[in-house]
């Protein structure tokens, strides 16, 4: 018997994934966006639209802002 864990779960089996920001990301909620709404997204979160959508949060609950484009993968 080896001692390795067994790999089981991960992304699309329910664990959710890690970001770049450390936040654990559950099962996603569907938004449809716009042209420039994904644009805009993309580019507060450094080319990640996810991260783009949690700093505009931040950004509209008076937190100061975090630069994704510096952020590692």
């Amino acid at each position: 018997m080896s001692n390795e864990t067994p790999r089981r779960g991960g992304a699309g089996r329910g664990q959710g994934r890690k970001a770049r920001d450390g936040a654990q990301t559950g099962r996603g909620t569907e938004l449809r966006l716009d042209a420039e709404a994904k644009a805009l997204f993309s580019q507060l979160g450094g080319g990640d639209m996810s991260l783009g959508a949690r700093e505009a949060a931040r950004r509209l609950r008076g937190l100061p802002a975090q630069d994704w484009t510096q952020a590692e993968s």
